[in-house]
């Protein structure tokens, strides 16, 4: 019998490693593909051809070649004049603490929102089809030799969406609402236990994105969504196709008990002392600042709360001046 021949070396079957994809660049595409999402093809392909990673990361091509495509199938919206506009109020955390059977409970039960309603709002409106879209994607200023002039814009969706604007009223946080007494005058009210289930401020959360405090029946505060800045915001971060082009809602303020939950009236200063209300300023400004990077529009509503088109134009002139010059610098 002949014996077989073994081999000195064993062979080993060849092996291909995929290339790995630099974190850096995995991040990049995460973020166009968010952007992407909110039918942002334009900026989403930008991002990554200019992208030093774009010539050696295939992965990026093929994104850009899938943006295109879907780009292509974009059809203009025919009547942006039709465009709905949705609007709300605080949103109730509490039914219990609102509808109470005291003084407020009928109007709140006419004017505003619970949060588990608004959310089957916007889940209803994510399945019909509804984007969010700013007033600017909506329309926009221009000049000519005849003058200035507003124009409708483009707004480009794929066939079956249909835009529709968000504002929310009175982001104010009345004290009526979150504490006991009436912060009209020139007595600022904070929140207390006895509040009506609201949350009483906007804050800036630990991921950089506002969010809002609440102080429940026991005087426990936490922070979270209980108002429609981070119920929106968590919303689109699900479902990014529900905001075009990153489209927040707007903002409404009113300015006879401060910003935002902020206690900024000038008034106030004399029952805070100097350097208390500068801190509510300050943190005002700063909740301010954080809500315009994340795309959220912020808008006057008014300085006192009138009607501007029951009074007479020299009152909505002052009313505008003193929105103007206490609100509008926050």
């Amino acid at each position: 019998t002949t014996s077989p021949t073994i081999p000195s070396q064993t062979t080993q079957p060849t092996q291909t490693t995929a290339p790995v994809i630099p974190p850096e660049a995995v991040s990049l595409m995460e973020k166009a593909d968010f952007i992407a999402a909110g039918y942002d093809y334009e900026t989403a392909i930008t991002m990554l051809e200019e992208s030093e990673y774009f010539n050696d990361v295939p992965e990026m091509a093929n994104l850009v070649s899938e943006y295109q495509a879907a780009a292509s199938q974009l059809i203009r919206y025919p009547t942006p004049e039709k465009t709905p506009h949705v609007f709300f109020h605080s949103l109730i955390a509490d039914t219990d603490r609102a509808f109470d059977g005291d003084g407020d409970s009928g109007g709140y039960n006419m004017y505003m929102t619970t949060i588990s309603e608004f959310i089957a709002i916007m889940e209803q409106m994510y399945e019909k089809g509804y984007v969010l879209v700013s007033p600017y994607d909506l329309a926009y200023e221009y000049t000519d030799e005849t003058g200035t002039h507003f124009k409708y814009g483009d707004i480009y969706l794929p066939e079956g969406k249909k835009p529709f604007l968000m504002s929310q009223d009175d982001v104010n946080y009345y004290s009526y609402m979150v504490g006991t007494g009436d912060g009209k005058n020139e007595t600022p009210i904070f929140a207390d236990a006895n509040g009506d289930g609201f949350a009483h401020k906007i804050v800036i959360g630990e991921d950089g994105y506002p969010t809002c405090e609440y102080m429940d029946k026991d005087g426990n505060v936490t922070y979270g969504d209980y108002d429609l800045v981070p119920l929106l915001e968590k919303f689109i971060q699900e479902h990014p196709d529900f905001s075009y082009h990153g489209a927040r809602a707007i903002l409404g303020m009113t300015g006879y008990e401060g910003v935002f939950g902020y206690r900024t009236k000038p008034s106030y200063e004399a029952a805070l002392g100097a350097a208390r209300y500068q801190q509510e300023i300050a943190a005002a400004k700063e909740v301010a600042q954080c809500l315009r990077d994340h795309g959220w529009i912020l808008s006057s509503h008014s300085y006192g709360h009138p009607s501007y088109g029951e009074i007479p134009d020299e009152n909505v002139a002052v009313d505008s001046d003193k929105w103007e010059n206490t609100v509008e610098t926050i």
